[in-house]
């Protein structure tokens, strides 16, 4: 074999294993993105049962209880679902505020 053929042999090679390592990358990129795609889906879940609860009158204790029953040591903690709770109640006020504003201009 001569050194020619040798050194083609041998630049193919590391042309292939770049290509293998750039697709193991992609793989890899792709099964993390797929992760945090089902983890914001949950995430959104995870606050829209809150918030429904909350809207229903039930106490955040008790939502928080049943996400201990559901989702056992994942459940999002008490404090966690107190602070949504207060977030949800500042911008159900802002809408409320934003609203009357724009009642009172459509009405001059």
């Amino acid at each position: 074999m001569s050194k020619k053929t040798l050194s083609l042999i041998l630049l193919n090679k590391k042309k292939f294993i770049q290509i293998e390592l750039l697709v193991a990358e992609l793989l890899n990129f792709e099964n993390w993105y797929k992760k945090q795609m089902e983890n914001s889906k949950c995430e959104y879940q995870r606050r829209y049962y809150i918030f429904v609860s909350w809207k229903n009158g039930k106490l955040a204790k008790l939502i928080h209880e049943e996400l201990k029953i559901a989702e056992g040591p994942n459940a999002v903690s008490l404090s966690t679902i107190y602070r949504w709770i207060e977030t949800r109640k500042k911008i159900l006020k802002m809408i409320n505020i934003l609203g009357a504003i724009t009642l009172q201009k459509s009405k001059t």
